[in-house]
């Protein structure tokens, strides 16, 4: 499932997707928004995105940051209440606890789900791996 512009007979580029549902585990995107001011020119890196949204004039693609539960920047042990909390959680109700931070950077594996399976990967994280 790839994101891409599609055009219509008004010359216009509007986001649609193969199949509905969030961005692949892959987390990349071919391209979104319209085209009229190179909207469709995805910036580099392409890889990361966990969510996007796009409207008439705007188009915005989230990215997750592995480890960084408190969105400072840094995978440090002030992350671990943070990702422990995510742990059965529910994505809704974390990211509004969390304004700002998505759930999605508990995924330290990179399977597309928060579970025990990320812990690992979280402490790996943490020691610099």
């Amino acid at each position: 499932m790839a994101w891409a512009c599609r055009p219509f007979p008004e010359r216009a580029r509007y986001l649609y997707r193969e199949a509905p549902g969030q961005v692949d585990a892959g987390g990349s995107l071919v391209a979104w928004g319209w085209d009229n001011s190179g909207q469709c020119d995805v910036p580099a890196p392409n890889s990361g995105f966990v969510a996007v949204a796009a409207g008439e004039y705007h188009s915005l693609g989230l990215k997750a940051f592995p480890g960084d539960l408190n969105c400072d920047g840094a995978v440090n042990f002030d992350d671990i209440n943070p990702f422990v909390s995510t742990l059965g959680a529910d994505p809704l109700a974390w990211n509004l606890a969390h304004p700002g931070c998505h759930w999605l950077n508990a995924d330290c594996n990179g399977d597309g789900v928060v579970n025990f399976d990320d812990i690992d990967a979280f402490v790996a994280l943490l020691s610099g791996g």
